[in-house]
C-alpha cells in the first residue's frame, strides 16, 4: 500500500516530489531518525487504534 500511495504522489506532484526530495539533501541523520521513529509509532498507533475498532 505504501508503495501504491508513493507511485502516486510522484505521478500527481512530480515537481513537489522533487522540491521534497531537495529539500531532504538538508537534514541531518539525527532529523530523519527522529522523523522515522515518530512516523512508525503513529503507524503503530493507527494499526491498533482500526483493530481496536474492528473487534
Amino acid at each position: 500500500m505504501a508503495i501504491v500511495i508513493e507511485g502516486l504522489c510522484y505521478a500527481i506532484f512530480p515537481e513537489g516530489m522533487r522540491r521534497m526530495m531537495a529539500c531532504a539533501l538538508t537534514i541531518t541523520p539525527a532529523q530523519f531518525r527522529q522523523m522515522g521513529m515518530i512516523m512508525a509509532a503513529f503507524g503503530v498507533m493507527i494499526v491498533w487504534g482500526l483493530r481496536m475498532i474492528s473487534q
